[in-house]
């Protein structure tokens, strides 16, 4: 019990790991929040990019703990932008081959089925084709269970973002199947041992639901 109480999986930044004696405690899930630009989108980026690192170099200690498998989940975003973006913004040697050390589940069908956005937008799957194969769902939510579960332990997950998770809520009913989602995950991400990071965007909550959903996650960093 001890042991597991020492343990850490690093976020990666050199300047924040000491400050949290070696990183974040396996099984954490930590909200991101942050305005426009001001670095949690980025924090997440450079925190896969340095453990891809650390994973190469076999930089595992006696409670270091790093991820078995780093998986990025969006909703609306292609795969190839987030690569992208990353490729981008992060010089070339530190980035080389950085989509072989990152997973993508890409939720983009899901999130526009209901939407007014022509189908020929985001997929170049025909609806039926899609029902044929048991892949179209009511509830959003229900598909980023589903692909979750799918995870290896001791992994970490960046969710991408409850921005647009909350876009899809039209109801108190859905909203509190969110609420009941996000208290499902914190508790069984410390069965998984699995860091969960969840982005949002500042504002996009009237202060007494953002208070709901602080109170699913075991952290909050504040990006200003």
């Amino acid at each position: 019990m001890n042991d597991n109480l020492n343990e850490r999986m690093p976020t990666g930044i050199s300047s924040l790991d000491p400050v949290l004696d070696g990183g974040v405690p396996p099984g954490s899930v930590v909200l991101l929040i942050g305005e426009q630009g001001a670095g949690n989108r980025e924090f997440v980026q450079s925190s896969m990019i340095y453990l891809s690192k650390m994973k190469a170099a076999g930089q595992n200690g006696d409670n270091r703990i790093l991820p078995k498998q780093m998986v990025y989940v969006s909703f609306t975003r292609l795969t190839s932008s987030i690569i992208d973006e990353i490729k981008i913004s992060y010089k070339k040697d530190l980035v080389a081959g950085i989509e072989e050390n990152i997973s993508f589940i890409d939720l983009s069908n899901f999130y526009f089925e209901k939407s007014v956005v022509p189908r020929g937008w985001y997929s170049h799957t025909s609806l039926l084709t899609e029902k044929e194969k048991g892949k179209v769902s009511d509830s959003l939510v229900v598909e980023l269970t589903n692909s979750l579960r799918k995870i290896k332990n001791k992994s970490l997950i960046i969710i991408d973002s409850l921005t647009d998770l909350n876009t899809t809520i039209n109801n108190p009913d859905e909203w509190n199947q969110l609420i009941e989602f996000l208290r499902g995950l914190q508790r069984v991400a410390k069965t998984w041992r699995t860091t969960i990071y969840i982005l949002v965007s500042e504002g996009i909550f009237e202060r007494s639901k953002l208070m709901e959903v602080a109170d699913c996650c075991d952290a909050i960093v504040d990006f200003r």
